[in-house]
């Protein structure tokens, strides 16, 4: 598995010298689930994170386990940044639509009480 990383003129770059080496596997429809990188703008509808990628390569590999935590711990990564930006209304809006809510409340409780 090769995940490139970079802005994204070197990413294309790197994908086409790489092309023909392998499988490219194409992310999901980034407009049926938008990036959840809120810590700055996407170019493109279609760009995600290079942590939300490995998400989806985990679960296009049939690993749903480790891509379910990855996420959670992307998620609380945005969010944490979030308000130490101090961006606060901007971090509830993002928490939200965040399956850290149902999912990791504990984690939340804890960087709630510093």
């Amino acid at each position: 598995m090769l995940l490139l990383d970079g802005t994204w003129r070197q990413a294309g770059d790197m994908l086409r010298s790489v092309e023909g080496l392998g499988r490219c596997v194409r992310l999901p429809d980034a407009a049926a689930e938008p990036s959840r990188f809120w810590l700055r703008d996407q170019p493109e509808l279609s760009h995600v994170s290079t942590a939300e990628a490995l998400g989806h390569m985990l679960q296009a590999i049939g690993d749903s386990d480790a891509a379910r935590q990855l996420r959670l711990h992307f998620e609380l990564h945005v969010y944490a940044t979030l308000l130490a930006r101090g961006k606060r209304e901007m971090a509830e809006r993002y928490l939200g639509h965040s399956p850290l809510l149902t999912e990791a409340r504990d984690a939340l409780d804890r960087l709630h009480a510093r």
